[in-house]
């Protein structure tokens, strides 16, 4: 499924069912719905993830470059890009896109992951750009909590 520049994120991750691949356009995304997006809930609740989000050619650094997603944090006003929490494999896949500008929020006594934050979970990013991401805690950029390094749950 597609989403064109200017277009919800979050309608897309709505209406995507386990298994389907989500393309971005270039362009920048930005703004509610396009930030602070979460895999275990809605039709992912207690299912692996096994999305793909994708910017159109993965392996082009101009495309990469060029379909941001620009979360626009600050301490005032702290969305990252993505959460994956519990149990998320391999097979929920972020590529090809840039993600600019979060923040990662306060969540109880912590801050983790400015752009990306994994809590329990395993997702595949790569071919990605992070920049001006921000954690008063862990991972400015990604923060991968409670797994092992085997790569299974603590």
């Amino acid at each position: 499924m597609g989403i064109r520049h200017g277009a919800d994120f979050e309608h897309g991750q709505d209406a995507a069912s386990p298994g389907d691949e989500i393309v971005l356009s270039i362009g920048v995304y930005q703004g509610s719905g396009n930030c602070d997006l979460q895999f275990d809930q809605g039709a992912f609740a207690g299912n692996p993830v096994n999305l793909t989000i994708s910017g159109g050619n993965p392996l082009d650094p101009t495309v990469v470059a060029r379909t941001i997603i620009d979360c626009q944090g600050s301490a005032a006003n702290p969305p990252r890009a993505f959460r994956y929490v519990s149990g998320q494999t391999a097979s929920s896949v972020v590529t090809g896109i840039t993600i600019r500008n979060g923040y990662a929020p306060l969540e109880g006594t912590s801050a983790a992951g400015g752009a990306i934050c994994c809590v329990g979970a395993n997702p595949t990013i790569d071919h990605c750009i992070i920049s001006n991401c921000h954690s008063d805690g862990q991972g400015g950029g990604i923060a991968v909590l409670g797994y092992g390094p085997w790569g299974g749950p603590q």
